[in-house]
């Protein structure tokens, strides 16, 4: 696995492979974890409503996941089944019923397997923005758990997830229509990098086993969600 660098990280400009900010292999492994978050969200059809927001936020999650996939530049083996896999996806967010949920999910396990259709890959708007901004907190706590206490023991898990940070950073940048400031555009591709570039410097982190470089990294990625909350979700921020 192709190493980050922790300083280049901290400061790279939005156009870079997505290898400088989450390698492929820890990419491929959240795709098959979120793939089956989404299965548990659909075990007791009786929860659907319950489950439907938690259920949106992971298959939201899974759309840039997969779509970083599809884009990065180091092969993979879902590399080819991506665009399948973005097109299930989204289509799993978008069901409004238990039945049409299973039956994306059922796409979406096949397209996990042998691939298909889907659209062609690009940086672009194709998840949304508020499950994607949902589901940050909630990776944000497993990393300030692990990276403080047990960074020694958990450093695959505190890694993981900060890719995911990484690629909903990047793939929130086309998002800044969505906000309830859609004119600064600038502003929120600024936050949107911070979030991305942070993540990226904790992974090179973990990679180096440099805990002081990790905390700082992950003291970066804090503040970034507060920054960008003062602006975009002020009512977040204490």
């Amino acid at each position: 696995m192709t190493a980050i660098d922790p300083a280049e990280a901290a400061n790279m400009p939005m156009d870079v492979p997505v290898s400088k900010f989450a390698p492929a292999a820890m990419l491929v492994e959240q795709v098959d974890e979120y793939v089956e978050d989404v299965g548990k969200s659909l075990e007791e059809p009786d929860e659907f409503e319950s489950e439907k927001e938690q259920l949106s936020q992971h298959a939201n999650t899974l759309v840039v996941l997969a779509l970083a996939v599809g884009l990065h530049d180091q092969d993979n083996q879902l590399k080819a089944h991506a665009p399948a896999i973005v097109k299930a996806a989204q289509e799993v967010a978008a069901a409004e019923d238990y039945e049409a949920a299973q039956a994306a999910f059922e796409q979406l396990k096949k397209a996990v397997e042998e691939g298909g259709d889907g659209p062609e890959l690009k940086w672009e708007k194709v998840a949304s923005m508020p499950a994607l901004m949902k589901e940050v907190p909630s990776v944000n706590s497993t990393i300030t758990r692990n990276v403080k206490r047990r960074f020694d023991r958990r450093g695959d898990k505190i890694a993981s997830a900060a890719a995911v940070i990484a690629v909903i950073g990047q793939g929130s940048i086309p998002n800044a229509e969505d906000t309830i400031e859609p004119e600064k555009t600038e502003e929120w591709e600024k936050y949107c990098l911070d979030m991305r570039n942070a993540a990226a410097q904790l992974i090179g982190a973990v990679q180096a086993q440099e805990q002081e470089i990790a905390l700082e990294a992950n003291e970066k990625l804090q503040q970034s969600c507060h920054d960008c909350h003062e602006i975009f979700h002020p009512e977040e921020v204490n």
